[in-house]
Parts: C-alpha cells; structure tokens; sequence
C-alpha cells in the first residue's frame, strides 16, 4: 500500500481526465514537481546554464528556487495589482532588454488567469511553463483547463482546501517525450520507468548493463505513494462540488471589497478559481494598520500576499527589475497586501464580520 503504483497511476488517468493535458505524473511534493520538471526541461530543450528565464516578482518562492537550483538565470517581471500575475503592458520593455529569454515561468497566482497567448505573442520562441497550484479548475478563454494545453505544468494537492491533509503534487504536459524523461527522473532515471517499448529499445541500445539498474538520466525519488494516491483519488472526485463552495466564499469577498473600492485595490474578473486566499491590497498604511490589528483582536488570520516583493528576499537581493517602467506595483504588494485564507468551513457570519471591521476602521 506504501509502495508507488496501482493507485498512483489510477489518480494519474483521473487527474489527466479532469484537466485534459494528455500526461500526469504525481510526485512527493510541490517543491519536488517543480525542480523536477525544470530539471526534466533542461535536458529534453537543451537549455544550457544561465539560460533566462522570465518570472513574475511576487510568485511561491519554490518557483525561483527550481529556476536556480537547475542553473538557469531568473528574469523578474513585475505584477498587475487586478490579477497578480506578470504585467502584459511590461513585455516589450522586458523583451526590448531580454530578447533571449528561453522560458517563462508565469503562474495564475490565486486562481487569476495568467495571459498567456500575449506571453506568446511577446516571445514567440519561448517555452510556456504554467504555475497552476493555485488554479485547479480554471480556465482559459478557450474554455481549456490552464496548464493543459502547454508544454508543462504543475498543480499542488499539498495541504491545500481541495486536498486537505495530503502530501503531493502533479506535473503535467502534452509531450510524449517529455513525459517519459519526467517519469524515468521522478526515480533514479530508471529506464525501466519508461513505457514497454522504450525500455525494450533502451535494453538494446546498452545491452551491457543490467536492465534493471539501467539510468538512462540522472534522477531522484520523487516518489509519491499508494496512500497519498488514494485519498487524492477520493478528492478529486469531490473536486466540483468544494470549487463551487470556494469561489462561492470568492463571490462573496470581493462583493464586499467593491463596497469600498476607496480603500482597497480591487479586481474586476469575474472569471477566477479560488481555492487558496482572498487578495486583499490598501490603498493607506493607517487603515491597512488599523484593520489588521482588528483583524488580530478578533481571531482572523491574515498572511503574506505570496512572498511580497521576492527582491527584498536575502538570497535574491542582487536581482532587481531593471526595464523601465515609471511606477513598479510590487512595493504596493509588499507594503500594503495580505491574503486570508479560503476554505469551505467560512460561513455567511465570517463574511459578515469582515464587513463590520472595515465599516469600524472608517468610523
């Protein structure tokens, strides 16, 4: 039951089913997904060292982790304060500076769609890679789930509202090849991983060694398990009904939030997937101060907006955004956004509370 197999692969198909990308791999982790699918992306493009790759500032910090911890170079672009996601007005400026950016790493951050046909149009050569952890369900003006129509992509199902008390993470792509490389890495880069003509071919090819010790690639174990597979099994096929709850709270939010539009930065689509948290961006410091100390006095727990402005972070200091632009919106994030928390326990009181704080901040 502990071992990764029959119930890994079933979860697979049925996560394959639910999206529509043609190949899932579920792995232990989120952080692991991610390394692994860079590390994966760099054998299977030929993508060398210090290869550029365009991220948004304020994302998961395991996002730029995977970019260096594979030896490739992060670009940072800054954000929208509707969506969160990269700014579609900065791309010819980042583009003008970085003509040689090799992929983007744009991610639908708080279930906001990320436009990727403009990331496309802007470079045209560029490889696409979708951060969907946040966006399970959402889906493109094309009405195709994000992240199933791209080269790869990674979905959470790690201690999230959809997947509570699980541990995991699946990748996804529409490349066969890919595909098989991703699997065969995910342990020891193992052929035997890859499909059964593969490795009847890969056998041939090296003959010499073992077929059951035959590493085509370097790898890891990435490995989920039996148990994990189940149970996210079990969750996905709730999967609908808990989306409907969660973007239902959603609704709920940003109708308050647009009562006070004087006070808050506010998104205007209507069209998001929210299973995480509720973006919530002051336009004050003395009412962002104020509601957040009501917020502590009356038990509502607030966090981060992401990772705030990633360049402040120690390790990334010598970063920076340097393509003109006037007015850059990530101090804003880190300076006066937080995120609370969605799940499906909030009820209509909760809702009712916020409101009331706010209406007591304004006196």
């Amino acid at each position: 039951m502990f071992e990764s197999s029959t119930y890994v692969e079933k979860f697979e198909k049925e996560f394959s089913d639910y999206t529509g990308a043609k190949y899932t791999l579920l792995v232990n982790s989120i952080s692991s997904a991610k390394y692994l699918l860079f590390a994966s992306l760099k054998e299977f493009a030929g993508l060398k060292d210090d290869d550029k790759v365009l991220v948004p500032v304020n994302t998961w910090s395991s996002n730029i982790n995977a970019v260096i911890q594979n030896k490739l170079s992060p670009v940072f672009a800054d954000i929208t304060l509707q969506n969160l996601c990269i700014a579609e007005k900065d791309l010819l400026a980042i583009r003008k500076n970085y003509p040689d950016i090799k992929v983007i790493f744009t991610g639908h951050t708080l279930g906001y769609l990320s436009n990727t046909r403009s990331l496309k149009e802007a470079f045209q050569y560029s490889i696409i890679i979708e951060d969907c952890c946040d966006a399970l369900g959402l889906k493109d003006p094309q009405k195709l789930h994000v992240g199933s129509d791209c080269l790869g992509s990674v979905f959470n199902i790690q201690n999230s509202p959809l997947f509570p008390n699980n541990m995991g993470a699946v990748i996804c792509t529409n490349n066969y090849d890919l595909y098989s490389l991703i699997k065969m890495k995910r342990y020891l880069g193992l052929a035997k991983n890859s499909d059964k003509n593969s490795f009847q071919m890969l056998t041939n090819m090296f003959s010499n060694v073992n077929p059951d010790i035959l590493s085509i690639s370097d790898g890891y174990d990435f490995r989920s398990t039996n148990i994990n597979a189940f149970l996210a099994s079990i969750q996905l096929s709730n999967i609908n009904k808990n989306l409907s709850i969660l973007n239902n709270n959603y609704q709920e939010y940003i109708k308050i939030i647009k009562e006070y539009e004087s006070i808050f930065y506010i998104s205007n689509i209507e069209d998001v997937s929210n299973s995480y948290g509720f973006p919530m961006i002051f336009r004050d410091k003395t009412i962002y101060v104020s509601l957040l100390n009501l917020f502590k006095n009356n038990g509502i727990e607030y966090r981060p907006l992401i990772y705030g402005n990633l360049l402040n972070q120690p390790y990334l200091s010598h970063h920076k955004l340097d393509y003109f632009k006037p007015i850059q919106k990530i101090p804003t994030i880190d300076d006066l956004g937080v995120m609370l928390p969605n799940n499906q326990k909030l009820r209509n009181n909760d809702f009712e509370l916020l409101r009331s704080l706010i209406k007591e901040v304004l006196g």
